[in-house]
């Protein structure tokens, strides 16, 4: 009786799926372009929406931390964590993101090395969600970064929000050094599509050690016409 009562449970209620053991990091680009067109509106606004949708959706339990860097801090020192990885920090991330200012500089290399000596220092199997519009502008050397994470046994995932190509190659190298996938990203169907596929329990595993380019995830293409980044 018990078992066909969760089964009912589950059936109507799926977000109620255990969560997956495996702990998320978001790691939110707050630099200076966050603040051009995405779709009719900022990149900052439509990452808001649409991110903050996708991480309510989340299943019940799922432990999840989020660091930014910009934000308006100054200089190449400005990634902060603004939420410890816990199951607490889940319905906090959205309204920590409408706080954030896109000002500043893309230190992607610092902010990778940072969370591996701090945030990630206790914790095993994060998968981490890079999520930016721009290239390393710190001089430092994100591929290693991202490397090094990997072979402490966690996952760097990389959403390219309406970069270039240029861009795309680096973004896509540190995909491939930290074991992930990378995102190519240029519509709003494309931002929910990643972030879904991203944050998805079953996710495709690292690949192994000797294969340092990273796959891109082909994404459905959109004839649709620009438009505010939301889905009501």
């Amino acid at each position: 009786m018990r078992r066909s009562a969760l089964a009912a449970i589950l059936l109507l209620c799926p977000q109620i799926i255990l969560a997956s053991a495996q702990p998320i990091l978001f790691i939110m680009d707050a630099s200076g372009s966050m603040g051009e067109s995405f779709q009719g509106v900022t990149r900052m606004a439509a990452a808001r929406v649409l991110l903050g949708e996708q991480i309510q959706k989340l299943p019940i339990g799922t432990k999840a931390g989020f660091v930014a860097y910009g934000n308006g801090i100054p200089g190449c020192d400005s990634y902060r964590l603004y939420a410890p990885i816990a199951r607490s920090s889940t319905g906090a991330i959205p309204g920590i993101m409408q706080k954030l200012v896109p000002s500043g500089e893309t230190p992607i290399a610092g902010t990778l090395r940072q969370v591996g000596k701090g945030i990630l220092a206790k914790e095993t199997g994060v998968r981490i969600v890079l999520i930016s519009d721009g290239k390393e502008s710190c001089g430092g050397n994100p591929d290693a970064e991202a490397a090094i994470l990997r072979s402490r046994g966690h996952q760097v995932h990389v959403i390219g929000l309406g970069v270039d190509e240029v861009t795309a190659l680096q973004l896509r190298r540190i995909a491939g050094m930290g074991g992930g996938v990378y995102f190519h990203v240029q519509t709003n169907t494309d931002f929910i599509d990643a972030i879904s596929r991203t944050t998805d329990p079953v996710v495709r595993p690292a690949a192994p050690a000797d294969e340092p380019a990273g796959p891109v995830v082909p994404l459905p293409a959109e004839n649709e016409q620009k438009s505010e980044p939301s889905r009501s």
